[in-house]
């Protein structure tokens, strides 16, 4: 009869943990070798695993084949400015796209329809995107720089690139932001906007406006009064909704607006 003691690892497509462990084999003293097999259309976290009982991560063997601090190098897993790397494993920036609104369980495969990723050091990646061109000139591109605190990163993708969506089209949507301070250089934590990578159906809304050719976004903003009505001050049209999410409609309205302080509360936002 056996007896139940502990769970080891955890799901992660590369380091610490296991994606889909199909086979175990026991190694030296309390040393143990799990097969990954991961999934199809994530060929780059098929690997071995090894680790030890008590949950002490080593290495893996296959990929990249990290294998412990005192080994190899455990900085960036994708080097600075290099393309296809392992850039969950640091820190960066994912976007997600579900162009034609499908809601599948998992990532699309219309067009480029998929993730984009950009690390801190300027790696990329856009293999789950289905392979569009990356560059100034590209189906996308990306830049990012230092900051006092931390980075920042900027996205450019082309409409055509998404299947030339329709102004005013509705298309699904998340951001994730990668932090690498876990063991051994690996991701430590994961954070979504709206949703989990590579679920379509969990993802937000991006609703499309039409563009007016640049310039400065119409600005909105709320004063609260004395006698508790709220005064708005916005430019272009005024729209509002129920939820962050919409729908949202024109509303009749001129700035400034004053709301009474018994209306129901909704939200708002200026649109040319």
């Amino acid at each position: 009869m056996f007896r139940y003691s502990h769970t080891i690892g955890r799901g992660e497509e590369a380091g610490p943990g296991f994606k889909n462990p199909v086979a175990l084999a026991l190694g030296e003293g309390d040393l143990m070798y799990v097969v990954s097999r991961a999934y199809d259309f994530r060929a780059d976290s098929k690997r071995i695993t090894i680790c030890t009982v008590g949950e002490e991560y080593i290495g893996e063997i296959g990929n990249a084949g990290r294998l412990g601090e005192d080994l190899l190098d455990t900085g960036d897993s994708a080097a600075a400015g290099s393309d296809g790397g392992m850039t969950w494993q640091d820190d960066s920036v994912e976007i997600f796209f579900d162009a034609d609104d499908s809601n599948d369980a998992g990532r699309g495969t219309k067009g480029f329809e998929g993730q984009y990723v950009l690390t801190a050091n300027g790696a990329w990646r856009d293999k789950e995107a289905n392979n569009p061109k990356f560059g100034k000139a590209g189906d996308w591109f990306a830049a990012t720089k230092r900051t006092g605190k931390g980075y920042q990163v900027e996205f450019k993708i082309k409409k055509s690139a998404l299947s030339n969506p329709a102004d005013g089209a509705s298309l699904g949507f998340n951001i994730a932001i990668n932090d690498d301070d876990g063991e051994n250089g690996s991701r430590k934590a994961q954070l979504n906007w709206s949703g989990r990578a590579h679920s379509e159906f969990t993802y937000g809304r991006l609703i499309l406006e039409e563009g007016e050719g640049g310039g400065p976004p119409p600005s909105i903003s709320a004063r609260l009064n004395d006698n508790g009505t709220v005064t708005l001050t916005f430019d272009g049209k005024l729209q509002t909704a129920p939820t962050v999410n919409g729908p949202w409609q024109d509303a009749n309205a001129t700035s400034p607006q004053i709301v009474p302080a018994n209306q129901a509360a909704q939200f708002g936002r200026a649109v040319r």
